[in-house]
Order: C-alpha cells, then structure tokens, then sequence
C-alpha cells in the first residue's frame, strides 16, 4: 500500500497485475493507491467485518499520478510540521517520512522510538493541522532502515531490505558460527543496528555442504599424522587438523581418513 506501506492483499477485478505497477484502490479511508507486487494463489477470507479488504478500482491514470508527484512533493513540509508537533509535545520520536492517501483524506507519518509512546495528543494537533485523518505507525529498527534506505556495508547502492525484502527473518550469532565467520559484533551489523539479513541468505547451503565433512573435534589420520579436526573449511571441502605434535594442516577431505 502507497510507498512504504505493508503488504496488503486486495480484491482484484482487474486481471494479471504486472510487479511494480501502480493501481488506485478503495480502502474504508477513501481511494489511495498501492503497488502492484505479485498475484496471490491464496483464496479470499470472507471475514472482513472490521478490516475490509481494499478494492482495485482501476490501473493509475495520468490524473492520479499527477496528485501522488504533488503529494510526494508536499510531503517535505508536511514532515517539518509533524517534526516540530513531536519537539512541543516532548516525545521520544524520530520521524522518518510519511505519505499522503490519494485524495489527502488521511496522512501517514512513520518514526522511530526506544519505546512505546502515548501520542494521542499529538495526533489530535496534527489533525488540527492538516484537516485530515491521521495514523502513526511505530517501526521496528530494521523497518526503519527499510524506509530510509542507504549504502549496504559489502559496497550495495541498496539496502537488501530496500531492493527486494518482502519481509524479515529472526536473524542469531548461530548463523554467523555455521558459515565459518567471525562472531565480531562490529562486522555482523547492518545499518539498523541490527545482525544483518544477509546472514540467512546461504545459511542452509552452507548448512547441507558442512554435513559432507567430517565433524570438527573429530580425529583423523592424515599423510602427515594423526590429529583432530580444528575447522572445516566447508566452500574448499577441506579441513583444517591439529596434529599430534600441535602443527595444523589444511587438508582436502578426500586425503584423510576418519578414525572410529
């Protein structure tokens, strides 16, 4: 739904919808618009007394884009306004951007907080200020990076969150321990603050290629003696042993032999 909002499956009376195009829905709100992202295979709940399933009403014309381009350029001083509402109210928010619906009957503002925040007050001075219905959603630190975007820490011009996350996967030092990296804090964040995604990406390759080598801590007989394993090497399907006299090898398993 809009430009940062969550996915959302729609009544579609349109027929295939193409990734990335914009269609103009009906919501309990009015119209708004949304992003055309995949066709679900799922069938329909029919129980949507409280949360009405939104309608697709027609695919977005030259008109409707000419108010989303002014609404988008509106947003600016929208956001300024909703900044300095939340400095005279005293509230531990950052604001991070927001949207206006298609027709301006409600505004989204999106933020940031340690906490949870009573921010009742503040959104009765925004409806005074906007004369339209308001909604503050609270983001998590990896939604909030999301939103905002930037560089990845490998050198990508986009966040993986950004680009093509749809959604997100608890995320452990575990990860990190079985792909043979090293568990350093400072190089496992992401920019949220949080361990990176990507940690999950080729967890399970990795994963399913460590089950052909033989465990570490398990003794073997190498060309060079015998020892224990230190460390697979899992991507060169080698391992690293410690032998008897304490030097360490790297050997392919193919030149070992598991001792019972």
């Amino acid at each position: 739904m809009r430009d940062f909002g969550r996915l959302e499956e729609v009544e579609n009376s349109l027929g295939a919808v193409q990734h990335g195009e914009l269609f103009i829905l009906r919501t309990q709100y009015g119209l708004d618009y949304g992003k055309g992202v995949s066709l679900s295979r799922k069938e329909a709940s029919q129980d949507h007394e409280y949360h009405p399933r939104p309608v697709m009403v027609r695919q977005a014309t030259p008109s409707d884009m000419e108010k989303i381009e002014q609404n988008r350029r509106d947003l600016k001083s929208s956001l300024q306004i909703c900044r300095d509402q939340v400095y005279a109210h005293h509230l531990p928010m950052k604001v991070l951007t927001g949207e206006y619906s298609l027709e301006r009957q409600k505004m989204v503002f999106y933020f940031t907080s340690p906490g949870r925040v009573d921010f009742r007050e503040l959104v009765r001075a925004l409806a005074a200020s906007f004369k339209t219905r308001i909604e503050l959603y609270q983001l998590g630190p990896r939604d909030g990076a999301k939103v905002v975007g930037g560089i990845a820490p490998c050198g990508k011009t986009q966040l993986c969150c950004t680009q093509f996350m749809r959604s997100f996967e608890a995320i452990t030092t575990r990860m990190a321990k079985v792909q043979r990296l090293p568990v350093r804090q400072e190089k496992l964040l992401g920019l949220c603050g949080q361990l990176k995604c990507c940690l999950k990406f080729e967890l399970d390759a990795y994963a399913a290629f460590s089950k052909d080598l033989p465990k570490e801590g398990a003794k073997v007989s190498t060309q060079f003696g015998k020892g224990y394993i230190l460390v697979q090497n899992i991507l060169k399907k080698s391992v690293t042993v410690r032998l008897e006299d304490d030097r360490e090898v790297h050997v392919s398993v193919d030149e070992l032999t598991v001792l019972r």
